[in-house]
Parts: structure tokens; sequence; C-alpha cells
């Protein structure tokens, strides 16, 4: 995940600097909410601190740590720990342009009465009603399915050596957000085998896009690509476009290979054909 990340990781605090990402190994909930709140608090630099707690399951109490497996513990820990620090930071966090992100894992009710109604909830995540309230946004990963799985030759059957997979659709539900996308569904395709943050693959989402708006038009293994959109390209300086191009892999390894290009058919896509209805997105 690391080296997938493109992010610098550093585990010693002399070592952390502006762009690189400090790992503080703890789980004790005291200490983690101590550390945080001494960040935004003692701040006379005024930097902006991205949080990333993974996870909010992972934390416990100092007390319930040094109890022994027979003692009982706190029952929702979780949530009450999450309602103490919302309680605390939640408004230093948002005033002070502060981005803290929690992970939860997914929870299961537990009914008593299988005829009973069940309560209706925002998501299926763990740390209690506080983490819903206090969150500007909450995004659930969806499950993801044979379906959601990239074939290097998606007509066939997979083979590990013949056909085997090539990456994966990811599926996020909005559940909350400030703005009107609420519940919409973010899809965007995964690349395996990539490092330094370029998992994202981006040229997959830009041939989608092509190919949904027939600006590229597929003929069997040819690939055409609009008149009008071809003049556009040429305009923008990329005079050596070819009209035609034999399959998808080589119009993806001709955009990879060229970031101006890649930034044009970007920031063209975002402008002109992007669509935010449900299932649509492209990322960077």
């Amino acid at each position: 995940m690391i080296a997938r990340s493109g992010v610098k990781f550093v585990f010693n605090d002399e070592e952390w600097v502006e762009g690189t990402c400090f790992v503080f190994e703890s789980n004790i909930h005291e200490t983690v909410f101590d550390s945080m709140r001494e960040l935004v608090g003692k701040n006379d630099e005024k930097i902006q601190y991205f949080f990333l707690l993974d996870s909010v399951d992972g934390l416990i109490r100092k007390g319930d740590l040094e109890k022994t497996f027979e003692e009982s513990q706190k029952v929702a820990g979780g949530a009450v720990i999450a309602a103490d620090l919302m309680k605390r930071m939640s408004i230093a966090l948002q005033k002070r342009g502060h981005v803290a992100v929690f992970v939860s894992q997914v929870r299961a009710d537990i009914k008593l009465d299988p005829y009973s109604k069940a309560p209706i909830r925002q998501t299926t995540a763990t740390g209690g009603n506080a983490l819903l309230h206090f969150a500007n946004w909450i995004f659930e990963f969806d499950s993801r399915f044979k379906g959601d799985l990239i074939l290097e030759d998606p007509t066939a059957s997979y083979d590990e050596q013949k056909n085997p997979y090539l990456g994966h659709f990811v599926k996020i539900i909005v559940k909350k957000s400030p703005n009107e996308r609420t519940n919409c569904t973010i899809r965007y395709p995964i690349k395996y085998g990539r490092k330094n943050g370029t998992s994202n693959w981006i040229e997959k989402e830009i041939f989608d896009f092509l190919t949904m708006w027939e600006i590229a038009i597929k003929k069997g293994a040819w690939i055409s690509f609009d008149e009008e959109f071809l003049n556009i390209l040429k305009e923008a300086g990329f005079t050596d476009f070819p009209a035609q191009i034999q399959g998808s892999a080589k119009f993806e390894q001709m955009v990879n290979n060229n970031e101006k290009l890649k930034s044009f058919f970007f920031k063209y896509i975002s402008e002109n054909l992007l669509n935010f209805g449900d299932g649509i997105s492209i990322t960077e």
C-alpha cells in the first residue's frame, strides 16, 4: 500500500516534513487523540493537517487495555470514543481547515426479535451516531463482485496465463455530502501492479468516456476518432494524433506515455463531457 500510494511515509518525527506522511503507531485512544489535539491546538505556523485514523475499531481505552480478558470492558466503546473526540475537536478541525478521515469497519445489527422493524441507518459502519452527525462527507465502499473485475479480454473467460485480471472497478456510495451528491455512486477503475500513486486507471476512464460520447468509435479491432475532435486536438498542438488506432490497449499506452496528452483529455472531458450522474466519474 505504501509503494502504491506515491506518498513518502516516515516513522520518525525528525524526518517529518511537508509533503510526507508521519505514521504514529499507537492504538491507545487517549494517546492518539491527545496527539491530534496538540497538533491542532499548538499550531503557531498555522499548518493544515490531514489526519487518517485507521481505524476507529482498532482504538482501545488505556483502562481497558490494562484489564485481563476475564474483566468486563466498556460496552459500545467505539461509539463513546468517537463521540468524545468529536465533542472536543470537531469545531477546531473544521474552522482551522484541517481534514480528518476515520476508517470504520462494517457492523451488523443483532435483532433479538426477528419480526421487529429494523431502525433506519445511514451507513453500515461502526463509530456511533457522533461520526455520522459531525462528518461532512461519508463514503461507503461497496462490495466487489466478479463483474467488477477487468479482464485483459473482456469477451473471454478468465485464465491465469492467457486472460488474467488487469484490475477492477471500485464502487463508492456517497452516504452524506454537503451538496446534492448524497446517495450517488462513484465508479472508477484500478489497475494492478502500479506504484507511486498511479493505480487509478485514468487512461481507461478517458477511453470509456470517449466511446460513450462516440468521439471514439470501435469497429472490430480498430478505433476511429471523430473528425471534429481530431481538429480540436490539432489546434491544441497534437498534430501527430492518429485518426485510427488498433485496439484500446494501444490508445491507453499512448495516453499514459504522454502526460500533456493525458492532461488535455482530462481537462476536455471535465469541462465538456463530464456527467455527474450516478456511476460516472473521472479521477486524478
